[in-house]
Order: C-alpha cells, then sequence, then structure tokens
C-alpha cells in the first residue's frame, strides 16, 4: 500500500492518475505497519519464529480501478486508473528523473502483476496478527494527506 504514498504519489497527486502497466490485475495489497508488526514479533519472539517462512498478503486482491476508486472515495476527487504501455510507463518514469535502473525494476514488476503475480490472498497475516490486516480503504484514510 505505501508505494501509493511514495512511487506512485506524484501521479495520484498532480495528475490525478494511477499510471501503470498492470492491466486488468489484481493485487493483494499489504500495509507496511502489518508486516512491521510480524517482523517485531519474530525479533521479539525469535524461537518461535526458527526455520518458519510466511506469506503475507493484504486482505484483498484489488485491481488498480478499485484503488482508484477507494482514492476517488477518500480524497473527493475522481482519481483514474490508466494501464499503460510497457514503453508509455518507462518513459514516463525516465521524464520524471529516475534512474534506468530503477526505471527498469519498476516496470517489469508492474508487467508481473499482468501476470497474476501479486493477487494471491492467503490469510496468514491474520493468524500472526490475531486481528484481520489492514484494508486499502484504512491506509488511504490514514495517509489522505499525502495526496492533497
Amino acid at each position: 500500500m505505501q508505494n501509493l504514498g511514495d512511487a506512485y504519489r506524484q501521479d495520484i497527486r498532480d495528475e490525478k492518475r494511477l499510471y501503470v502497466p498492470a492491466g486488468n490485475a489484481r493485487v493483494a495489497f499489504l500495509d507496511a505497519r502489518d508486516l512491521a508488526e510480524v517482523a517485531v514479533m519474530a525479533l521479539l519472539s525469535p524461537l518461535a519464529h526458527i526455520g518458519k517462512t510466511y506469506q503475507l498478503t493484504g486482505p484483498d486482491a484489488l485491481s488498480f480501478s478499485q484503488v482508484a476508486q477507494a482514492l476517488t472515495r477518500e480524497l473527493g476527487k475522481s482519481i483514474d486508473y490508466q494501464s499503460a504501455s510497457v514503453l508509455g510507463y518507462a518513459n514516463h518514469l525516465h521524464q520524471r528523473g529516475l534512474p534506468l535502473a530503477q526505471i527498469a525494476v519498476q516496470t517489469i514488476l508492474h508487467v508481473g502483476l499482468r501476470f497474476g503475480q501479486a493477487q494471491e490472498v492467503v490469510e496468514e497475516l491474520a493468524r500472526l496478527l490475531e486481528r484481520a490486516p489492514r484494508r486499502l480503504a484504512n491506509y488511504v484514510h490514514d495517509y489522505r494527506d499525502l495526496w492533497t
């Protein structure tokens, strides 16, 4: 979720759009605050986590259109999702002044989303936290000032 307030922030704030080459992909967006809680648990009780591997995801697999709708509801202004072409996205990042290596990584990661690389929702985070993970609407509400 924090990518919305970092990598996508300028597009959302200044251009009122999400512009990534993800097509109609769904993503199980994870709030880094939940991830941090699990990391703290592992650090405070290392013996309980030795040799264990966790697959942590957010609670919902959302399309970027749904993310744009959540931003629209919270911010009170229309945010649109525009699925970029691979070249269009790389050019967009280049115009933003990003280094070539970062352009390549971000573009490749987003293209991977098109093929379902981040759509699976796994319940393990809720089990570890002993509560429901934060939803995207919670994140957008808590950090709404990033886009205003």
